[in-house]
């Protein structure tokens, strides 16, 4: 392999004593090889630390959803962006969910650490994850007091309704109420304490309140709103509101345009909903969402694949499912921009461990071929589709232009 893999990668020297007295620690297991050579790429991405560092924290967040707190923590925390202030504060909150308390805490500590760095001008998602952080935590007045912060109507609205999703869930909060938003935290919120309830006409009413509030979401969220809502009302027994949710949520995913980079990662999921509930609209879900993913400009399409092939995967069509990595790694390989080719790589490693598939042969090669450039050991059998030829023609455009100018400037210089 000719990734360079080094274990202290971009760690600061405030983050490493941070790290030290830190209750995050690593798993004793060995870091699975996908996730090791995705950090070994980050270094190597270069000329946009922003794009660098939301792959990076794709990467970290991986790396703790498999025990590797430590990891996590100084992927995140040696970033200069706000990325890896989000990443912690988002860890926080979702183990939070799962009852680790103490960790959820240790998280939110290094994050409001991280976002120092920051100050006094903190960027618009940090202040809004951290009311959800603090809350998920119950620290009521260091959620309330990070609303106060914010200075806009619409984020304020936003962070008042995360607030209140966290209230929900600990008994604070009245069920009858409205939030601010419905946004995706409260749906999942209502649909827990309701899901606590017995069996009434007032239970099947604020599930169909629920249902009902759906419609007023973007259309991006509506799809996820509606399978958690499906997936309460199928435990409760709720057969007219988990009939309805669910044909929300198909009649929602395919009303998305095919060019939009959510649109075949949420038909996926419908799919993948639709197959564990053994209901026959899973095959023609996940074969649109294939299809789907043609559309998209080149750069969007290998992490589009990849749900495709994840979902695939676990429908047991497994050639379907090769069949689309492979085509995730053309579709990087090919790509005209080094650095696109190297956050798509990492795409579909971060993949291939969430499906706890080891690396082929033909994967490695892929994987040099990134590191190395395009060269004649790898074989594409599709078409470069039409974006990419577009973009390598603006590519040597910009090429031709710029020699015609030196050339220019050379022979003004020989007069």
């Amino acid at each position: 392999m000719k990734f360079t893999l080094t274990n202290g990668l971009l760690i600061s020297v405030s983050w490493a004593a941070l790290i030290s007295c830190s209750p995050l620690i690593d798993r004793k297991a060995a870091f699975p090889e996908t996730l090791l050579i995705a950090r070994g790429i980050l270094p190597t991405i270069s000329g946009d630390q922003d794009a660098r560092d939301k792959i990076a924290k794709r990467v970290a967040i991986e790396f703790a959803h498999r025990g590797y707190h430590r990891e996590a923590a100084e992927l995140l925390g040696a970033q200069n962006t706000f990325h890896g202030t989000l990443g912690l504060a988002e860890l926080a909150t979702e183990f939070a969910h799962q009852g680790e308390k103490s960790l959820a805490k240790a998280y939110c500590a290094k994050a409001e650490e991280a976002s120092r760095q920051f100050l006094p001008m903190l960027p618009r998602p940090i202040p809004i994850a951290f009311v959800e952080a603090e809350a998920s935590c119950q620290n009521w007045e260091k959620a309330k007091d990070w609303i106060l912060t914010m200075g806009d109507s619409y984020d304020r609205s936003e962070a008042n309704s995360k607030l209140y999703a966290e209230r929900l869930l600990a008994g604070l909060a009245n069920l009858a109420e409205d939030p601010p938003m419905w946004e995706l935290e409260v749906i999942s919120a209502k649909c827990v304490v309701i899901q606590k309830s017995k069996p009434s006409q007032l239970r099947t009413e604020q599930l169909a309140k629920v249902l009902q509030n759906i419609a007023s979401m973007f259309p991006v969220n509506r799809t996820d709103a509606y399978l958690i809502l499906y997936g309460s009302a199928r435990q409760m027994g709720e057969d007219k509101i988990q009939k309805e949710a669910i044909e929300g949520a198909i009649r929602s995913a395919l009303s998305l345009a095919r060019d939009i980079e959510e649109t075949p990662v949420l038909q996926a999921k419908t799919a993948e909903v639709l197959f564990q509930a053994r209901d026959d609209r899973a095959y023609p879900m996940i074969k649109n969402a294939r299809e789907s993913c043609a559309s998209l400009v080149g750069f969007y399409q290998p992490p589009a694949l990849c749900a495709v092939a994840e979902v695939l995967e676990k429908m047991g069509r497994f050639e379907d499912a090769n069949e689309a990595w492979k085509e995730a790694w053309q579709k990087a390989v090919c790509h005209v921009h080094p650095r696109a080719r190297q956050i798509n790589a990492i795409e579909v490693l971060l993949s291939k461990t969430r499906a706890g598939k080891e690396l082929t042969s033909q994967d490695r090669n892929y994987l040099d071929s990134v590191q190395s450039g395009i060269n004649s050991s790898v074989t594409t059998v599709h078409e470069p589709s039409m974006d990419v030829i577009k973009e390598v023609s603006e590519h040597f455009e910009a090429q031709n232009k710029a020699n015609l100018k030196q050339s220019f400037k050379t022979k003004s210089k020989a007069k």
